[in-house]
């Protein structure tokens, strides 16, 4: 069996994702959205976890079966992505693999599988990638009495409450915080716990280094896990978040309250930012100044300039981090490196993910996408990106 390898997971939350086995999708709300949710079995022996429809998550424990090639090292599964969508009647479950050397570089396309309330499809063309088969099954949503979670707030300078819950057909809970210190917040990193043990563990940010609320300012997070209890036919009861957890804030100067680790990874993930962004405006600003931009060769080009980009942590970088805080241990100092990579690597991956949606488009309507106009958005965003770090 395959584990999450530590840098993946310290990678996942460096970046502010939420590694959870059935994180909240998003989609439009057709009819009877939450009343129908897949039972995914990962892993042997371990607990199933719980999809909402529509919604999606990725996991990053799984079994292994042998391929009849060896896979090259880029192409190692790191991840196995799951959406669901309502399709008619029928639940959409579509698998996916995320590969790369280090890290998620890329999404490959495995199946998808059409299933009705009641039946069982078992995934195993992910063997050919290495994978142990996954095992899904629709379920009907039950109605259940459910109690808002409480808050444990491990802060002083946020205030925070549950203004919100809705507890049918699946719980979801709205988070309101409060900033009550002079400092503008960068991030706070929120937990949920279900029967005593910490589930999720994510960061309320705003994206490009924005303000995640200024002094006085408030901010609202909308939370839904789902987890619940499968009976023997094919219905589910839900279960709703025992409590959140305010575990830390991080402030604009990266002083904080809580625990050092999420500001260690908030600081290493703005590190890996200030890294990259000088390179990839480097890089749009040549393409830009070329005479031929509205060709497909001069995308091709600009896609090679981004691919070699490296997403090693120059040293001064790292101790740049590790200077903000006192008696780190061994690991925290590595794992402090490894999210400044995991920043860098992201930011490229970024750009990389959304040239290809611009080149498909380009493809289609040449005349329509004007090649010059998308790189002179992606140099305003990375200026005030970094002018906000």
């Amino acid at each position: 069996m395959k584990a999450r390898p530590l840098a993946n997971l310290w990678c996942a939350l460096a970046l502010g994702l939420v590694p959870s086995l059935a994180a909240a999708g998003q989609g439009a709300a057709p009819r009877d959205e939450g009343r129908l949710v897949v039972e995914v079995v990962y892993l042997a022996g371990v607990k199933p976890a719980y999809s909402s429809v529509p919604g999606g998550a990725w996991y990053g424990r799984f079994g292994s079966v042998r391929t009849p090639e060896p896979r090259a090292a880029g192409a190692t599964v790191r991840a196995v992505d799951v959406e669901t969508r309502p399709d008619g009647e029928r639940v959409q479950i579509k698998v996916g693999v995320h590969v790369g050397a280090r890290f998620h570089d890329r999404l490959e396309e495995v199946a998808t599988y059409t299933v009705a309330p009641g039946e069982t499809v078992v995934a195993r063309e992910l063997e050919r990638v290495g994978v142990a088969p996954f095992v899904f099954k629709v379920l009907r949503v039950n109605t259940a009495a459910l109690a808002a979670p409480t808050v444990v707030n491990q802060t002083q300078s946020v205030a925070a409450s549950v203004t919100d819950f809705t507890p049918s057909p699946l719980p979801r809970v709205k988070l309101t915080l409060h900033n009550l210190s002079q400092k503008s917040v960068r991030a706070v990193e929120l937990r949920t716990v279900f029967g005593g043990r910490v589930r999720t563990t994510t960061f309320a940010v705003e994206p490009d280094g924005k303000s995640l609320m200024e002094p006085g300012g408030k901010y609202e997070k909308r939370i839904g896990i789902t987890d619940g209890h499968a009976s023997a036919v094919d219905d589910f009861t839900p279960e709703a978040i025992e409590s959140v957890v305010v575990a830390a804030v991080v402030f604009s100067d990266y002083t904080f309250e809580g625990d050092v680790e999420a500001a260690l990874r908030k600081a290493g993930h703005d590190e890996g930012a200030r890294v990259q962004l000088p390179r990839l405006l480097a890089v749009v600003r040549r393409a830009h100044a070329a005479h031929v931009t509205e060709s497909a060769a001069a995308i091709r080009r600009f896609h090679v300039a981004v691919s070699a980009l490296n997403d090693a942590a120059p040293e001064p970088s790292v101790e740049a981090v590790l200077g903000r805080f006192a008696a780190l241990t061994p690991q925290q100092r590595e794992n402090a490196k490894v999210s400044v990579e995991v920043a860098i690597h992201r930011v490229r991956a970024e750009l990389l993910e959304d040239l290809s949606r611009f080149e498909s488009r380009f493809r289609a309507a040449p005349a329509e996408n004007s090649f010059g106009r998308w790189l002179e958005e992606r140099r305003a965003r990375y200026e005030g990106w970094l002018a906000r770090l």
